[in-house]
């Protein structure tokens, strides 16, 4: 009994890409491109009302959005105006 087993050609630019630069081509799996991180994450923890709980999940109903993304959005423009204020106003900002 034998078996056949069939070898795939490279593909002729990837192996000139090869012979010009010394280095292989790599393509990113979908696995690798799904679960890449764009930066170190850290988790916050924050005591809400409840009521404020609601409303944050019925807007990001609403919106289509992740709780996370929103929030995530509403620091970042919170502390841009933060800075925005002290950088107008010096240290003043903090104590009102």
């Amino acid at each position: 009994m034998s078996k056949t087993v069939e070898f795939r050609q490279p593909d002729k630019a990837k192996v000139d890409a090869f012979v010009e630069t010394g280095t292989v081509p790599r393509e990113h799996s979908k696995l690798e491109v799904m679960t890449s991180v764009p930066a170190a994450m850290r988790q916050l923890t924050v005591d809400i009302p409840e009521s404020l709980h609601m409303d944050l999940k019925m807007e990001c109903v609403r919106l289509g959005m992740k709780n996370y993304e929103v929030v995530r959005r509403a620091l970042m423009d919170a502390l841009a105006e933060v800075r925005k204020l002290r950088s107008d106003e010096g240290q003043t900002w903090l104590a009102r």
